[in-house]
């Protein structure tokens, strides 16, 4: 579901725009949020440099275990939320008239 939903926020992004610096951006921006500033692990493997060092004592599917937030429940509302706010901001403006 958590890669579902980044996949289908980085398809409306480029559709909506037609440019790829959106998707980009969006996965971009995800990594860098969660390796380097908050140091989780990004797909098993370990952040050695991050501004938050975080030790996850208790694997669950809250956390996402070694996986860090991207197999969490966590990380995946995170990704819906984020693919809510891609078609929210994208979507077809109305005319008034």
């Amino acid at each position: 579901v958590s890669v579902a939903a980044a996949t289908a926020a980085s398809a409306v992004a480029f559709i909506a725009t037609d440019r790829l610096w959106m998707p980009v951006a969006l996965r971009y921006g995800w990594l860098l949020c969660v390796g380097s500033i908050y140091g989780f692990p990004l797909g098993g493997w370990p952040v050695r440099v991050a501004w938050f060092q975080q030790e996850v004592l208790q694997y669950t599917a809250w956390s996402g275990g070694v996986h860090g937030p991207d197999a969490s429940v966590i990380g995946t509302l995170a990704k819906v939320a984020m693919l809510a706010a891609v078609t929210f901001v994208t979507r077809p403006r109305a005319e008034s008239e």
